[in-house]
């Protein structure tokens, strides 16, 4: 390899890194002679499905479950050190379909008031309001300083309390 692509592509894993990427090995191939045609076909397969240079990016899913039967679901959302559950909410506002939500306060008294058009009721007994599980567990914090894991499923649902 040329000292000036080396430095490109140094420079390119540094920055996949840093955006939370981890390299991959490409799959070996049984055949020892393949086609240019065949090698292009895979490379742009392993380019959509694992990143650039076999690169995984690291990510979370975030569902919004509006307590009706309906639900939107966001399966791949980019994931980077540090990244809250309100991170990952901000992350779904910026997609194409994404989701608007109204918050109050920041870090440990960050509350969401709202996601869409599905208001918090108040604090009755009978009051349904905005809660976030994640992997299934009723968050102990604020999703302002709720860190989150690569993997991690983020479950916003409008409910009891319970």
């Amino acid at each position: 390899m040329q000292p000036k692509n080396l430095a490109i592509a140094v420079a390119l894993l540094s920055l996949m890194a840093s955006m939370g990427c981890e390299l991959k090995s490409a799959p070996k191939s049984n055949s020892t002679q393949s086609s240019s045609a065949e090698k292009s076909q895979t490379t742009e397969s392993q380019a959509k499905h694992n990143g650039v240079d076999g690169l995984v990016e690291k990510t979370v899913q975030l569902v919004v479950d509006y307590g009706d039967g309906v639900q939107k679901r966001y399966a791949d959302l980019a994931w980077r050190e540090k990244m809250t559950a309100f991170d990952s909410l901000q992350s779904a506002k910026i997609h194409s379909h994404g989701v608007s939500f109204e918050s109050h306060g920041d870090g440990e008294t960050l509350l969401i008031t709202k996601i869409d058009d599905v208001s918090n009721q108040g604090g009755g007994g009978n009051d349904k309001n905005w809660t976030f599980l994640v992997n299934d567990h009723l968050a102990d914090k604020s999703c302002g300083v709720f860190a989150v894991k690569p993997g991690d499923v983020i479950l916003w649902k409008f409910d009891l309390y319970k």
